[in-house]
């Protein structure tokens, strides 16, 4: 029998198998968003609603959610404490629900605020000190409602020669909760590493041909050879799924592997690249 378009999408993002039914998508998940503005801190967390795995998973997900929010703006209090994921364990403990969560992320946001502009004026710096967290939705909400990525977003100034940026990716099987890395994505003892690794230098190396085609057509100095790219793969890099189209991105955050100025690097993989080593498993 032949599988429908939405089925062979949904393996790309390893969260169901092969043989579910596409009904799978009558009851569309919903997606808002929560917003705390104030002079010098934006953030907007989306909230999630219409999990496959039930309230719960909508619970869970969401603190997940401001819980990095929350952590990515303390980080900037804390100076020593890297942005991170939340420690969902102690979140939940301190936060209880995500009500609760909503409070206290627009509170911190608030005390930020004037936090950075006590630091801003101390110093001197005429430029206004700012830090934005936002996302970027990944998997289609109307379409797929057993896999969320979406990608968090950090971006700050705080004095220095430029501004800051930094992404928490969250992968999400919402019929389950649990949160998959890039690893999980693959079968077990698959060389995906050395498939995706392969992938990303043919990538590299046609994009800097074409590069170098415009430049020279413009009579410009053409780049050297060696576009960027990592010299491993972990398994725990940072990535997202697109379930609608069949494909998995991972991404590197600006001066990760190449220079600041190259901004995010990242490098997308098609069903057709990896449909031989891609998991099946829910």
């Amino acid at each position: 029998m032949k599988m429908s378009k939405k089925v062979l999408a949904t393996c790309a993002a390893a969260v169901m198998a092969v043989t579910m039914s596409a009904t799978a998508f009558a009851s569309a998940m919903k997606v808002t968003k929560d917003e705390v503005k104030t002079k010098g801190v934006e953030v907007s967390v989306p909230m999630i609603s219409g999990a496959r795995g039930g309230a719960a998973i909508d619970e869970k997900v969401n603190m997940t959610l401001l819980g990095n929010s929350f952590n990515a703006m303390e980080s900037f209090i804390s100076t020593k404490k890297p942005v991170e994921p939340a420690n969902e364990a102690e979140f939940v403990k301190a936060f209880k629900n995500s009500k609760e969560a909503k409070k206290d992320v627009k509170q911190l946001a608030e005390y930020l605020d004037n936090r950075l502009e006590k630091d801003r004026a101390q110093v001197g710096q005429k430029e206004p000190y700012y830090v934005h967290v936002f996302y970027q939705m990944k998997s289609d909400p109307t379409f797929d409602n057993l896999f969320l990525s979406v990608v968090q977003k950090v971006t700050s100034y705080t004095g220095g020669a430029h501004s800051n940026e930094t992404s928490l990716p969250v992968n999400i099987n919402l019929l389950t909760g649990k949160t998959a890395t890039l690893a999980d994505m693959f079968t077990k003892g698959s060389d995906y590493k050395g498939r995706l690794l392969g992938l990303m230098k043919i990538q590299a190396k046609g994009e800097q041909r074409l590069v170098n085609a415009v430049e020279k057509a413009a009579k410009l100095n053409t780049q050297p050879e060696g576009y960027y790219v990592p010299k491993t793969i972990t398994g725990n890099e940072k990535f997202y799924t697109n379930s609608k189209v069949g494909s998995i991105t991972v991404f590197y955050d600006p001066g990760e592997i190449a220079p600041i100025s190259e901004g995010t690097r990242s490098f997308e993989f098609s069903l057709s690249d990896i449909a031989d080593i891609i998991s099946l498993k829910r």
